[in-house]
């Protein structure tokens, strides 16, 4: 399911559910689920249990995770849409940190080799004038990657009021991400309000 406002459902189990706005359910079950705003779960049953629910404000819960173990992760504070890209962005970065490391070091080979007076052959001058333009081609995608990471970092500053409401019960195993910190919950945890304190 995918909206640009707010999605309401029944239930949700094994589905993945994006919505700008918010969510409201009365349970999800192994279900990858983002909001642009709050994650709602109430009603009789009123949990969530396996998955991962991300949401940029606040998520209210009867029962958070189960006695069974299954990885259940939730998160807020942070625009999922914009948290994604990020990390897909780093991953660009390296990718293209790694290129321009290797173009230059092969440049680098070639210039030593003319500097102690070894003549090169057409193939070869054509072999470093494609590698001089490719290095220059990701070196300025390198500038846009980094200028892009900037902006998504100022998206992401973590939303201060952001918090985790458990209206029943935390189980432990279940992990917990607010921002930038994480936590996993380490013994069952009744009527709780997690947040992150400055």
């Amino acid at each position: 399911l995918s909206a640009g406002g707010n999605i309401i459902a029944k239930f949700l189990e094994n589905s993945t559910v994006e919505a700008d706005g918010y969510v409201q359910t009365e349970s999800i079950l192994h279900s990858n689920v983002r909001a642009g705003k709050y994650v709602e779960v109430n009603g009789k049953r009123g949990f969530i249990t396996g998955g991962h629910v991300a949401a940029t404000e606040s998520l209210t819960v009867k029962t958070l995770g189960s006695t069974m173990g299954a990885t259940t992760i939730v998160e807020v504070g942070a625009d999922p849409k914009a948290k994604e890209e990020y990390q897909k962005t780093q991953k660009d970065i390296a990718e293209l940190q790694k290129i321009i490391r290797s173009t230059q070091t092969i440049l680098s080979s070639y210039a030593q080799k003319r500097a102690k007076g070894m003549t090169l052959n057409k193939e070869q001058l054509e072999y470093i004038k494609q590698l001089a333009l490719l290095t220059e081609t990701k070196k300025k995608e390198l500038d846009a990657c980094t200028e892009k990471i900037e902006k998504l970092q100022s998206d992401m500053e973590v939303q201060s009021q952001a918090y985790v409401k458990v209206t029943d019960q935390a189980y432990v195993g279940t992990k917990i991400i607010i921002g930038d910190l994480s936590m996993v919950v380490q013994s069952n945890t009744s009527y709780c309000k997690f947040e992150k304190v400055r």
